[in-house]
């Protein structure tokens, strides 16, 4: 695995040293495992480690399971009727269970797998970055970064704040582990003590960040030679959206959203990457599963139209001819009438969708229409499915995602390596500002309706939400962006 899920690192010495107590016989220096203070003295290792750790989060954030599946397929957004990273099991109805089956939350289960891997994921992100920041911050000798200690310090601790994150809103209770941590005294705490601690983590990064020089930082940060470079601002701007995301989606029940701090949200978000002149949080990916480069399961299999499709509960949304459930026999039609006029969803048209149309032609031979004037941006009409109908027919769809197709690598119109994906959209950190202004004041202002229209007018086309627009709606077509826009970025949807 890209990520190295299961090195044995600092928390796995929790076990060791509480069954070692008292038995100083067993006290044996592994020369192997040299120790931290001399290991971490080499600054070439510590720059290598805070590079690493933010890679690994990354990666891991996006990686096949359990971000696409189980998750995604879980939540209806895509859908696929095989069973790889137990997708199928947690996405059926009526097979194995009745409705949808529950979390196989035992060890011992043989659909457990995927419950497990951000924990562990995430712990040996925390390691590394843990590893960096006692380096510098604890080290009784350390190394000598010069000029790269800002950089090194921002990304170790942003690694540091990010992971934590991910286990508040994925678990129910955590480790908060820092460089300062004993690993024979760690107790396990709520979810919401893993938030504020990530939150304050977070700040901790921001605040580095805007006194950091990332202009010499390696140009291979955020991946191959030809990828994005991003300033100490941009770096800072990007710890405020995680901390929107944070908060913004850490509620599992219409009563704790209703308890959200939505104005912390809208102050979080304010500065985050869509603030004054937006960027994305990009990263530059091969069209390859390496372990030497950023890579996104999502995007891979996501945009593997011939593997995965988007569920119809989102396809109904975009055009009026796809059906929620899929109707069996030929399918759901493509999304144009005769003349080959695009036909629109809940909104209208969306130029996402457009026609269904896609490439100037028929480059696979499923029977896909090629490219026109009115085909869209990130969407395909297939009149293929592929999935058995013994799995179900509510797997079936006839809508895949291309948006970043070249990451499949196979398209003719790709180059190779294939190019960037994102992590953070700025049009994320847009939806969490609009939602937070909108909950926050029980209103619709215009900076609200400008982040919605954002994407919503800007790449969809659509019509666009104003201040006379009513709070269920522009909440409505906020929600209608998450699942459009941010199809293959919503790992909590």
């Amino acid at each position: 695995m890209v990520t190295g899920y299961r090195r044995w690192r600092s928390l796995a010495a929790v076990g060791l040293l509480a069954g070692a107590i008292g038995c100083p016989t067993l006290d044996i220096v592994n020369r192997n495992a040299p120790e931290r203070e001399r290991a971490f003295s080499d600054p070439q290792t510590v720059k290598a480690a805070a590079a690493g750790s933010i890679k690994s989060y990354i990666n891991t954030r996006v990686w096949y399971e359990p971000a696409l599946a189980p998750f995604s397929t879980m939540a209806d957004v895509h859908t696929f009727s095989w069973n790889n990273w137990q997708s199928r099991y947690y996405s059926s109805y009526g097979v194995e269970c009745t409705m949808r089956c529950g979390w196989a939350n035992e060890t011992t289960h043989p659909r457990y797998e995927p419950i497990p891997l951000w924990w562990y994921g995430m712990y040996s992100v925390i390691s590394s970055a843990n590893d960096v920041l006692f380096a510098i911050r604890q080290s009784a000798t350390p190394p000598d970064l010069g000029d790269d200690l800002g950089w090194v310090e921002t990304m170790a601790q942003l690694a540091q704040g990010v992971a934590h994150a991910l286990v508040a809103l994925t678990y129910d209770q955590g480790f908060v582990v820092t460089e300062e941590s004993d690993p024979t005294t760690l107790q396990l705490v709520s979810r919401t003590e893993m938030r504020d601690a990530a939150l304050a983590q977070l700040d901790q990064a921001a605040t580095l960040a805007a006194a950091a020089n990332f202009s010499i930082a390696p140009n291979t940060l955020f991946g191959l030679p030809s990828g994005p470079t991003y300033t100490g601002a941009q770096v800072a701007k990007m710890a405020r959206s995680f901390q929107a995301e944070l908060l913004a989606l850490f509620a599992r029940t219409s009563t704790e959203n209703i308890q959200t701090n939505w104005a912390q949200v809208v102050t979080y978000a304010s500065q985050g990457i869509s603030s004054g002149t937006p960027f994305d949080l990009a990263v530059f990916s091969s069209d390859r599963q390496t372990t030497e480069d950023f890579f996104s399961g999502v995007e891979q299999w996501g945009n593997d139209y011939g593997t995965t499709r988007i569920d119809t509960r989102v396809a109904r949304l975009l055009s009026t001819t796809q059906a929620d459930p899929w109707p069996g026999g030929a399918g759901n039609p493509q999304p144009a009438d005769a003349n080959g006029n695009p036909i629109g969803g809940v909104y209208g048209v969306d130029k996402r969708l457009g026609d269904g149309c896609f490439l100037a032609g028929n480059t696979i031979g499923d029977g896909e229409c090629p490219a026109t004037a009115n085909s869209g941006t990130d969407f395909i009409w297939d009149p293929s499915t592929y999935f058995p109908a013994s799995r179900g027919q509510w797997h079936q769809s006839n809508i895949g995602y291309i948006r970043y197709h070249c990451l499949v690598g196979f398209f003719p119109d790709c180059p190779s390596p294939a190019g960037e994906f994102l992590v953070l959209s700025r049009h994320l950190n847009d939806l969490l500002w609009a939602e937070g202004l909108i909950r926050s004041t029980n209103s619709v202002s215009q900076v609200a309706a400008d982040r919605i229209n954002a994407s919503r007018v800007t790449r969809g086309g659509l019509a666009p939400i104003t201040t006379a627009t009513s709070v269920n709606n522009a909440l409505a077509a906020i929600f209608y962006e998450w699942h459009v826009e941010l199809v293959s970025m919503t790992c909590h949807s």
